[in-house]
């Protein structure tokens, strides 16, 4: 789908090229055919951004989220994109990103390990070119929940 702008770099280079144009009467139907065209074309973007509008308040009617406003890149006084000072460069980023993870290795080492389980494959399933490459040892941990009733016996007075 054609943007607006460049529908009107198409229709103004058409325009150009009008004049070189022999015939006066056909000059004269291609140059209100281009106008009606323009014309269209401005009234189907102004219908699309009211659908749009209409289409976020039957949305925000359901509770659902409409659609969102995502603002374009500002650009420098020099054409780069330089305008924005408001954003994090990659160093930045990472640097933010970064917690202090040195004890994530650490816990499975110091977990309880409360059943064992070896699982045996049976070797007729197994390709013929299969090779033994030792064993894969992963801890796994499950929650169990158990209840536990009690009798309690007070006294009264």
């Amino acid at each position: 789908m054609m943007k607006r702008q460049e529908i009107k770099q198409v229709l103004d280079e058409l325009t150009k090229d009008i004049d070189s144009l022999a015939d006066k009467k056909a000059v004269t139907i291609i140059k209100v055919l281009v106008n009606l065209v323009e014309m269209l074309a401005e009234e189907n973007a102004l219908l699309r951004e009211e659908n749009q509008v209409l289409r976020d308040e039957i949305n925000r009617l359901k509770g659902e989220q409409g659609k969102p406003n995502i603002r374009g890149q500002s650009k420098g006084s020099n054409g780069d994109n330089t305008g924005n000072s408001n954003h994090s460069s990659e160093g930045d980023r990472n640097k933010r990103g970064k917690g202090n993870n040195k004890n994530t290795g650490k816990d499975k080492k110091n977990v309880r390990i409360d059943r064992r389980v070896t699982i045996a494959l049976d070797k007729a399933t197994l390709p013929d070119d299969a090779k033994f490459k030792g064993f894969e040892i992963r801890i796994i941990q499950d929650l169990k929940i158990v209840s536990c009733q009690n009798r309690r016996v007070s006294v009264c007075h």
